[in-house]
């Protein structure tokens, strides 16, 4: 989502997060992901990330943040 913590940190379509504060995330469902990554604004998270066509997972920091999304309008 555009100017949220995610894109700002440089996380991009096609990345996998393998774990979130150091805790493995193999298996979790999607709804225990997005409730681990919500939090209190201000807060930090960290996240383990894959990107494919690079050899080593790399770690980023977020700090949570109120992500507003714009309506989609059509005429």
């Amino acid at each position: 989502i555009e100017n949220s913590p995610a894109s700002r940190s440089g996380i991009q379509a096609g990345d996998i997060i393998l774990k979130i504060n150091g805790k493995d995330i193999t298996g979790w469902s999607l709804d225990k992901v997005s409730n681990t990554l919500r939090g209190k604004v201000g807060t930090k998270v960290s996240l383990l990330i894959q990107r494919p066509g690079l050899s080593a997972p790399f770690e980023v920091e977020l700090t949570r943040a109120e992500i507003v999304i714009k309506d989609v309008g059509y005429s």
